[in-house]
């Protein structure tokens, strides 16, 4: 019992800190995203005069 009991904890931690990762990294992307449009469209315009 003990040993299953761990295993299910071990795969709840896992599945919870994955949530919280991809909860994270869409939060990042997305801010980013919005946060740094000058700076993309600053970008695109020296690509283009080079």
């Amino acid at each position: 019992m003990k040993r299953s009991s761990a295993r299910r904890a071990k795969r709840w931690v896992i599945q919870e800190l994955t949530r919280s990762l991809n909860q994270l990294s869409d939060t990042t992307a997305s801010g980013a995203m919005s946060g740094d449009g000058n700076f993309s469209a600053g970008e695109k315009s020296s690509f283009s005069e080079s």
